[in-house]
């Protein structure tokens, strides 16, 4: 189970991937609020992804850098698909 500090960075860099598309992206203040639920949930299911893999590649700490910006992105691009 992670401890808190990696419960806040996960967060953290699950918001600055969403404000980083919304930058690129982004238009609404809807679209924000879209692509900041869907970076921090896909951080945190590829911060489950890298735990049920095993597989820790680029990591700070407990937080799977990889993993997580990889499914945040992934949520966020279906997110934009679907045009929220």
């Amino acid at each position: 189970m992670f401890q808190m500090p990696a419960w806040v960075l996960s967060v953290l860099l699950g918001t600055i991937c969403a404000a980083a598309f919304f930058l690129w992206q982004g238009r609404t203040w809807r679209e924000l609020a879209a692509y900041w639920v869907a970076g921090v949930l896909g951080f945190l299911a590829g911060q489950a992804a890298g735990v049920l893999t095993g597989w820790r590649v680029l990591t700070i700490g407990q937080v799977d850098l990889l993993w997580g910006i990889g499914l945040a992105l992934a949520a966020l691009v279906l997110v934009r698909l679907l045009r929220v």
